[in-house]
């Protein structure tokens, strides 16, 4: 009769396969890892390591500010409102938006500086009103001032139907 085989079978050791699979990762994704590595040198240099650093060693006190802001009253409209504003902001197109910001300091200068000099007259004031680049802008003002105005009439509307439901 035949003997029966002995079936050995070692004992599996996690930690040798962890330190098994370690020494390979380098050579198996290379790649991954040295863009790993430049990710996270480059979250060193603009300082949101140390950022995210400092907020795990406050633990529950930031966790405790969210909670506390996020029960606020006006909370929900900020975060809401912010929504929004992103969203605006994602319409624009930024070489025109980095334009605008840039005549800024040109249009403050230009306020500050206006009681400086003497206000136009009655009848440079009509001169003036004659001018195209006036008259653009007084069409511009309008077009926005009537957009706001179907804006907050449509929104009072809504909420006027919405209260009689």
């Amino acid at each position: 009769m035949a003997e029966p085989l002995m079936l050995e079978i070692s004992p599996r050791d996690p930690r040798a396969e962890l330190v098994d699979r370690l020494q390979n990762a380098p050579v198996e994704h290379a790649e991954a890892l040295l863009e790993g590595y430049e990710v996270i040198q480059g979250l060193h240099d603009a300082g949101i390591l140390n950022l995210i650093r400092g907020l795990l060693l406050s633990g529950d006190q930031v966790m405790e500010d969210l909670v506390e802001t996020a029960n606020k009253p006006g909370s929900l409209r900020a975060i809401r409102n912010l929504i929004v504003i992103a969203n605006v902001l994602e319409s624009i197109d930024p070489d025109v938006l980095k334009k605008v910001a840039g005549s800024i300091p040109q249009i403050i200068d230009a306020i500050y500086n206006a009681h400086r000099v003497d206000p136009p007259g009655f009848l440079d004031s009509i001169k003036l009103a004659q001018g195209a680049n006036v008259r653009r802008g007084l069409s511009a003002i309008d077009g926005a001032l009537s957009a706001v105005r179907n804006s907050v009439v449509e929104t009072k509307q809504e909420e006027t139907k919405n209260a009689k439901q």
